[in-house]
């Protein structure tokens, strides 16, 4: 039996599979430096393609143990992250209310719903 050669074993990167990875970006510790927010975002954060809409989402870890936790739902476009002096809230970006305008949200850092901060016109 023949040895498959090295290019039959490689696997082939497709547009899709690149536009489906997910990265961490935006990483922000608290103040404590017990735990650590970032965003999870497909590599090209261009649509979802199904709602034809950015989505990102928050997650949180614990800085030296943990498992990461999905902190925002996953229907938005979460971003910033962004940890309360005392942490025990994190402020974020999203476009939950209106798709494509972001506003700021405050959440409890064990989780919760986010509140929207204010109501402007526009994205922030």
């Amino acid at each position: 039996m023949a040895e498959k050669s090295s290019s039959e074993n490689q696997r082939h990167v497709t547009p899709d599979m690149l536009a489906s990875y997910e990265r961490p970006t935006d990483l922000d510790m608290a103040a404590d430096a017990s735990k650590i927010a970032y965003v999870v975002a497909p590599m090209s954060k261009v649509v979802d393609k199904q709602t034809e809409h950015g989505v990102s989402t928050i997650w949180v870890v614990g800085a030296l143990e943990g498992e990461p936790r999905q902190f925002t739902g996953g229907t938005s476009d979460d971003a910033s992250p962004r940890w309360s002096p005392d942490g025990k809230h994190l402020a974020f970006l999203s476009d939950r209310a209106k798709r494509g305008e972001s506003s700021v949200y405050v959440m409890p850092a064990d989780g919760g719903e986010g509140v929207r901060v204010f109501d402007q016109d526009g994205s922030i």
